[in-house]
């Protein structure tokens, strides 16, 4: 692809892969960590909506992805001082900052490449209490501390669920990102017409069934390019092509026994609306002028041989 560059590079002094840069020295192999000039180094703000322990851990693990690349102390000094002003430029406090690293250098640097068994000590199964974050709700955590000597009362229950392992976890919430954005397109379920045949049927204006011909289609369309009203006696061009899954749509029902003409608007497709209409009118709930008519005059109607519907797309 034309937008993809590659570029190459090579040094007799050491060589960069991801974060770590490789360089040999006094007959051995040192990394050191390693940034792209473009990276701004954009942390997690910590006035964003996120729990107080994420905030907190951003630093930890900024700490020790540090003290594990840095081979030498010098390097892990100047890595250190250059990550503590990006922290700090993204508003972290210093001594949380402080606190981190004082943790991580606690500890040996080989300490933190060594695997951890897994216990199969079912005491040390943890149980997380979760549920969604939300900045308003009192610390969780903390309630649950203050009763878990509730549970240490029952003897039995303490054999199957340490009360100590049971904690808060927080679900993350959507974000306004993945509210609007999704990673996958709607499927196009009709593959049997081709992009000029769609194009074709889109600049066909006017009322027609839908490829389905479900009962609305069949017994109640019209298939018109018009729409006409017994109140005004007028005619008025139908501007879109519809259909009976068109949505956010002006709909005109015609009773051609009485010639008189009902309008209604929906934000639904007219599918689901004459579903209501037709409702209505079987159980006689007058809840709007359709179905008021229809009842009132159920001796004289049959639905489907004595009215016709229109409609027209308001989007």
């Amino acid at each position: 692809m034309p937008s993809i560059k590659f570029t190459v590079s090579s040094s007799v002094h050491g060589i960069e892969f991801l974060d770590t840069y490789v360089y040999y020295k006094k007959g051995l192999l040192h990394t050191r960590p390693y940034s792209k000039p473009c990276d701004d180094h954009s942390f997690l703000v910590p006035t964003s909506c996120h729990p107080t322990h994420t905030i907190r851990n951003i630093p930890y693990s900024t700490a020790v992805r540090i003290h594990k690349i840095a081979s030498e102390n010098e390097e892990y000094h100047k890595a250190k001082t250059d990550y503590v002003e990006y922290l700090t430029r993204r508003g972290y406090n210093n001594n949380i900052i402080h606190e981190a690293f004082t943790k991580v250098e606690a500890h040996p640097r080989h300490s933190y490449f060594q695997i951890k068994n897994k216990s199969d000590d079912t005491s040390n199964k943890v149980f997380s209490l979760v549920t969604d974050f939300n900045p308003a709700l009192p610390n969780i955590g903390k309630i649950l501390n203050t009763h878990k000597h509730i549970l240490h009362l029952d003897t039995t229950l303490t054999t199957v669920i340490n009360p100590d392992n049971i904690f808060t976890s927080f679900r993350g919430a959507k974000t306004l990102h993945d509210q609007l954005i999704h990673s996958k397109l709607p499927p196009n379920n009709d593959t049997t017409t081709t992009p000029a045949q769609n194009s074709a049927e889109e600049s066909i204006t006017g009322c027609r069934p839908c490829k389905k011909t479900c009962n609305l289609c069949k017994n109640y369309l019209k298939t018109t390019s018009i729409a006409y009203s017994f109140h005004t006696n007028s005619t008025f061009n139908i501007k879109h092509p519809v259909d009976c899954d068109t949505k956010n749509i002006v709909y005109i029902i015609n009773d051609l026994i009485c010639n008189t003409s009902s309008i209604g608007c929906t934000a639904d497709s007219l599918k689901v609306r004459f579903r209501n209409h037709k409702s209505h009118i079987k159980h006689s709930r007058r809840t709007c002028e359709v179905s008021t008519h229809f009842s009132d005059n159920s001796a004289m109607h049959i639905l489907n041989k004595s009215s016709n519907l229109v409609f027209d797309d308001c989007s």
